[in-house]
């Protein structure tokens, strides 16, 4: 056991009528069920103390009866009764049941936590964030952090999309005024596999759209001939459902033929290769159209008619120009020239 009148800075043991609170070192009156600087709980000790020493009220120590300086901390001891002080203390808390003050009262000093951590156990009360990361916690990040790197570049360099990152031109782009007709879905020259085919020029293009407009204008001139040759035989002497046949047959050839000359007129002969050459099929086509409107003209006054017979003049008037027929005039211009204005394949160059 420690001497009497210990430092109480020293946190003796046990003294003579004190006790050291197990949680906060500080030294509590014997008899108190709590600390009055920490509010622990105390186990009772009695301790019996000696008449002959006081308390110093500087530091708390006891300090034997005649001495004028604490021997701990060397402050001058008062000469009155100072060995009441605690008692009085006590005694007060007793009577009032109250010791929320007892820490002033029995001069107990607060604890002091020096800023220095101690000695990192696993008892120590230094916070988590005053120490080092553990190995655990680095491994932890470390490969958190490895693996979103990873990920970015498996990202980068593996898209989801395999033609994120196709330069190549995939945007139509009208091409009409460089002899391209028309649009372009993609640029097949930036494509390195040799086994595509290259790309029509605009002329060619252009040729075939005319030839193929060529060729139906003599498979419509072999309707319109059907149907007048139709005409010759039922307009005056058939029925009315015959006559009314025939002029809806008639109505549908008119729309065909206009129909082709609108795709004529939308061939793209910008490049002036075969300009003359759209002129002429559209010539051809206005022969086969003025023919079949005469005829057509003729059809609706027929299936008109009550009495054909007795309005033939009346319905083939249409077909005559001075006596001349309009259709057969119309039938030996497309003939005369439809074999010369033929489209023939031309150089670009």
């Amino acid at each position: 056991m420690p001497p009497r009148g210990a430092c109480a800075f020293d946190r003796c043991d046990l003294e003579v009528g004190v006790v050291i609170c197990p949680n906060c070192g500080s030294n509590v009156p014997d008899g108190l069920s709590k600390c009055p600087a920490c509010h622990a709980d105390m186990d009772r000790v009695v301790v019996e103390r000696d008449a002959d020493e006081t308390w110093c009220k500087s530091c708390g120590s006891l300090v034997p009866r005649g001495e004028l300086v604490c021997p701990c901390c060397g402050m001058p001891v008062d000469s009155g009764d100072d060995r009441d002080f605690a008692e009085q203390a006590i005694e007060a808390g007793d009577a009032t049941g109250d010791l929320s003050s007892d820490s002033e009262q029995t001069n107990v000093m607060p604890r002091i936590e020096s800023a220095i951590p101690s000695e990192d156990d696993d008892t120590s009360t230094v916070a988590e964030h005053d120490r080092l990361p553990r190995a655990k916690v680095m491994i932890i990040t470390m490969a958190t952090a490895v693996a979103a790197v990873s990920g970015l570049v498996l990202l980068i360099t593996h898209p989801w999309n395999p033609g994120a990152f196709d330069d190549r031109a995939k945007t139509d782009a009208s091409t009409s005024m460089a002899g391209y007709p028309g649009a372009i879905k993609e640029l097949k020259g930036q494509d390195k596999d040799p086994s595509q085919k290259s790309a029509k020029s605009g002329d060619d293009v252009t040729y075939e759209a005319l030839t193929k407009a060529y060729k139906k204008l003599k498979t419509l001139e072999s309707k319109v001939d059907e149907n007048e040759d139709l005409f010759n035989d039922v307009a005056y002497s058939g029925s009315q459902e015959q006559r009314n046949s025939g002029k809806s047959k008639a109505e549908a050839i008119s729309l065909e033929i206009s129909n082709l000359i609108g795709d004529i007129k939308d061939v793209d002969v910008t490049s002036g290769t075969y300009a003359e050459d759209e002129k002429n099929l559209l010539t051809l086509g206005n022969y086969m159209r003025n023919r079949m409107d005469a005829l057509y003209e003729a059809w609706k006054r027929s299936a008109m008619s009550d009495n054909p017979q007795t309005d033939k003049s009346l319905i083939e008037e249409p077909l005559k120009d001075g006596g001349a027929s309009v259709t057969a005039s119309y039938k030996k211009l497309f003939e005369d020239n439809y074999d010369d204005w033929k489209p023939t394949k031309k150089s670009s160059e």
